[in-house]
């Protein structure tokens, strides 16, 4: 099959117009892309134009044009608008996480574009434009490799959806409005909370001379005068992104320090709050924002930064930290995984809501888990006492969902899975000791004469080793994974009779995730929202085991068992 594309490459200078003009006539007028590059600095800049040499020119005319030494285009005749947009935005997209070369883009792809015939020719198109790239020399990882990066996953370059449009409008809005304090976002799990976050980062740091304004709707141009407006509001914003939860703030981190404009300087923990004022702070899985309940060692911390921000002890929390210490203030919320007491109670949030300098949105769009809003009612559904849904398995063709009766044919599954897409990891609740923390040639979970051990270390999803080890709530809550094996634990059982679930304290052993805890339905409800966050990590597939036979018989009129696979 004839190859419907070719990349050229021309040193960029001066003479770039005249070259044109004499080899590309055929493309003058044509929609391209383009790469501009240094091949000595490592920098490239991705566009896309139906007039290349009018482009050309303009680059050549700016301070940040002049820095670049060739530029490679990317012709074809078949290429139309819509094509051009698509690759265009592909191409920063991956980019931006290759890091062979570093990026030069603003921001570009704000709305999520839905072109037709999208899947079967664009994307089709990019693999063999990017296959040609790693043969050039120019990219080192291939698009599978991309995929599973974080620097991928939490890319500022991402389009998003309507929802996550509105909601962008709303944390601009207000912070034009004088009256307007804090923006509260509500979104599920794979709603694009994080991504919303960072992206707005990025859209704050970035000249908007930047923006490639041919590739948004004309529905974008309010979103673009908000942006502006809040610019010359704020000329330069001081700013911070708050994560509770230490995994997934080593991960975002990480991201910001390898993002222009950013730095890992700007993501921060609760307790940073308390040290300086700032302009905004955007706070992503606000729902770990801690309470004074169950903090172990960070009550004299905690303590410390209610009495010097005039708070009482028993009652201030982070949420009040972020109020006192923020001009605005934007809050990621899921009361869903609210998982342990030492969490900000769920009426704090249902107060802050109600007051007038409050203003509120929702997402709904799912990006994580493939199988769509469906999966994550039925799950809601089946993990919730006095269920009315009938007996009925899930069945979707996007999404594997698995009730295994052997632990050993899980993982067997799981590693299957981890050798073809790589990040499918397991996971479970605590009710096991963690006797490999001291130990390191001992098994934690031993289940019918099976044995594997915790995560040997905090940021654990990309460790070396994880593929056999199992993960908790605190190293899975806030990621992406492929594919999921989950173990819900002897805690966790069900009644038949009164149609509820059941809970044994006792052999739940988070100390900080029960202590304090005198009524066993909020111990449950916590519990319950461990495992439904759990099984919201996946994006293809989720497998669970089952410890005790009740609540294995009750997931099984639910769940498909396989007793026999292919691994």
């Amino acid at each position: 099959m004839a190859k419907s594309f070719q990349i050229k490459e021309y040193p960029f200078n001066h003479k770039l117009e005249n070259l044109l003009l004499d080899h590309e006539d055929f493309f003058l007028r044509r929609p391209i892309i383009y790469l501009l590059q240094n091949n000595e600095s490592k920098e490239v800049y991705v566009g896309e134009t139906t007039d290349m040499v009018t482009r050309f020119r303009n680059h050549l005319k700016s301070e940040k044009g002049k820095s670049f030494t060739s530029v490679s285009l990317i012709l074809s005749e078949f290429f139309n608008k819509s094509a051009t947009l698509d690759i265009e935005s592909n191409l920063i997209r991956y980019l931006a996480a290759d890091k062979s070369f570093k990026l030069q883009n603003g921001n570009l792809g704000i709305r999520d574009h839905q072109f037709y015939q999208q899947k079967e020719i664009y994307q089709k198109q990019f693999q063999r434009i990017w296959a040609e790239l790693m043969e050039k020399g120019m990219v080192k990882y291939t698009l599978a490799q991309i995929d599973n990066l974080d620097l991928f996953k939490y890319s500022p370059y991402k389009s998003l959806s309507n929802d996550q449009i509105i909601g962008l409008k709303t944390i601009l809005w207000c912070l034009l409005d004088e009256k307007a304090k804090l923006s509260l976002i509500h979104g599920a799990a794979g709603t694009g909370k994080s991504i919303i976050a960072i992206f707005l980062f990025k859209l704050l740091k970035t000249d908007l001379k930047d923006f490639n304004y041919l590739a948004f709707d004309e529905s974008d141009e309010e979103l673009f005068e908000l942006v502006k407006k809040v610019k010359e509001k704020y000329c330069e914003l001081e700013m911070a992104l708050v994560i509770p939860i230490l995994s997934f703030r080593k991960t975002i981190s990480k991201v910001f320090k390898d993002i222009e404009g950013l730095s890992s300087s700007m993501v921060i923990s609760p307790s940073q709050i308390g040290k300086r004022k700032y302009d905004l702070l955007i706070i992503d899985e606000g729902h770990r924002l801690k309470r004074r309940k169950n903090l172990g060692i960070y009550y004299k911390v905690f303590d410390s930064f209610n009495d010097d921000l005039g708070l009482d002890r028993d009652t201030g929390t982070e949420l009040n930290w972020a109020e006192l210490r923020s001009d605005k203030t934007l809050i990621f919320y899921d009361r869903f995984q609210s998982v342990k007491p030492s969490d900000v109670a769920d009426n704090d949030f249902l107060e802050l809501e109600k007051k007038d300098t409050t203003r509120s949105e929702e997402l709904r769009s799912q990006f994580r888990v493939r199988g769509g809003i469906s999966y994550m009612d039925f799950i809601h559904e089946i993990f919730s006492d006095h269920t009315s849904l009938e007996p009925k398995f899930f069945k979707n063709k996007r999404y594997e969902f698995l009730l295994f009766d052997n632990l050993e044919d899980m993982h067997k599954r799981i590693k299957n899975k981890e050798g073809r897409v790589g990040l499918s990891r397991m996971m479970a609740g605590y009710v096991w000791e963690w006797k490999s923390r001291d130990k390191k040639s001992i098994s934690d979970i031993s289940i019918g004469g099976f044995e594997l051990k915790w995560n040997s270390r905090i940021k654990w999803i990309n460790s070396p080793n994880a593929i056999n080890e199992v993960g908790h709530i605190e190293t899975v809550q806030g990621h992406d994974l492929n594919y999921a094996g989950i173990i819900i634990g002897p805690e966790l059982d069900y009644d038949f009779i009164t149609g509820s679930f059941v809970v044994y304290r006792d052999r739940y052993l988070d100390m900080n995730g029960k202590n304090s805890i005198k009524d066993i339905g909020i111990l449950k409800e916590y519990i319950l929202n461990i495992y439904r966050t759990m099984l919201f990590r996946s994006i293809f597939g989720t497998y669970v085991y089952v410890c005790n036979d009740n609540l294995r018989k009750y997931l099984r009129q639910y769940i498909p068992t396989r007793y026999s696979l292919d691994f």
